[in-house]
């Protein structure tokens, strides 16, 4: 891991070390760093400048008002440890059940695919149009994952190294090398912003809009290198060069995403997944939809696979 010289701190990018010095030792911004502080079951955090919007949102989820307009529009929450919930600090699991183990999630093997249509659970109706899966496409299970960018259960569920830096658990690269690859589970990820991660996400679906397997790839090195997207998310050029290299990255055309992403030409699609994603009772992220059996939050490989299981035995 990359080690500041100057106070030890350790990253998991050079990008990371790159914005700490920039603000930290240089003097040339705010510091973002935000104390985490748990406790069987107490979270403690600091919130960005943005507090006026947090609490609007708040009076607005204690009102029933506005849901929607306003995870869309509120500011960065930074901190959290734990499933994030838009109405309370969300369900951690008591521990990580020897889940937490450091590496990458490859992606490169799987079948990339493009759904249609719509498939109905508990009387909702579950948009696939145009949504990118990994998988086989006749799978007899389907996952959809609501998620947050910037939720940091979110990045400890994607990623192996980023649950090991906060002692979390992480599931998403099981179920991809026992359930994705056999060809037993079809999976998509849609969008639920309730911690502010709303351009990452408009980011993801202007790539997505252009290639559905840089789609997925995208999503990985972004959670992949979580924190220094989220310290830098209140500078918005800053911000906006950074999704335009990471797009880059994944091989898509770079203009025509930087005409989508500042046009914020994917909302649409974004404000579909949360309107979609209330309809089914989902309120925290990650929440994980295995044929319509909810799992929230990031809990231990073993709860994901029971379910999954039970769906293949019924099927």
């Amino acid at each position: 891991m990359p080690e500041c010289a100057k106070c030890g701190k350790e990253f998991d990018s050079e990008r990371g070390l790159k914005v700490h010095n920039s603000q930290v030792h240089d003097g040339d911004a705010e510091v973002l760093e935000t104390k985490k502080e748990a406790s069987a079951g107490n979270v403690t955090f600091r919130l960005n400048y943005r507090h006026a919007l947090v609490i609007a949102f708040a009076v607005g989820i204690l009102t029933g008002g506005f849901f929607t307009s306003m995870l869309l529009t509120m500011g960065g929450v930074t901190g959290m440890l734990g499933a994030v919930d838009v109405t309370d600090s969300g369900d951690a699991p008591s521990d990580n059940g020897g889940d937490v183990m450091g590496g990458e999630v490859d992606l490169s093997s799987m079948n990339h695919g493009v759904g249609s249509g719509t498939m109905t659970w508990n009387g909702v109706e579950i948009s696939l149009e145009g949504q990118p899966y990994i998988g086989e496409e006749d799978a007899p299970v389907t996952i959809v994952s609501y998620e947050d960018f910037f939720c940091p259960f979110c990045g400890a569920y994607n990623s192996p190294d980023r649950a090991q830096e906060l002692n979390a658990n992480t599931a998403f690269k099981q179920i991809k090398d026992e359930y994705i690859e056999s060809g037993d589970v079809k999976y998509l990820y849609k969008h639920l912003p309730v911690v502010g991660g709303t351009l990452p996400a408009v980011a993801a679906e202007c790539v997505a809009e252009q290639d559905n397997e840089a789609f997925w790839n995208f999503k990985t090195s972004l959670y992949a290198d979580q924190e220094y997207y989220r310290d830098i998310a209140d500078n918005e050029e800053q911000f906006q060069d950074a999704m335009v290299d990471l797009a880059g990255e994944t091989g898509v055309d770079t203009a025509e995403f930087e005409s989508c992403y500042e046009n914020q030409a994917t909302m649409n699609q974004i404000e579909e997944d949360v309107d979609e994603a209330r309809e089914l009772g989902a309120q925290a992220t990650p929440t994980i939809f295995i044929n319509g059996q909810e799992v929230r939050g990031a809990q231990q490989f073993s709860t994901f696979q029971q379910v999954i299981e039970s769906e293949l035995d019924g099927s």
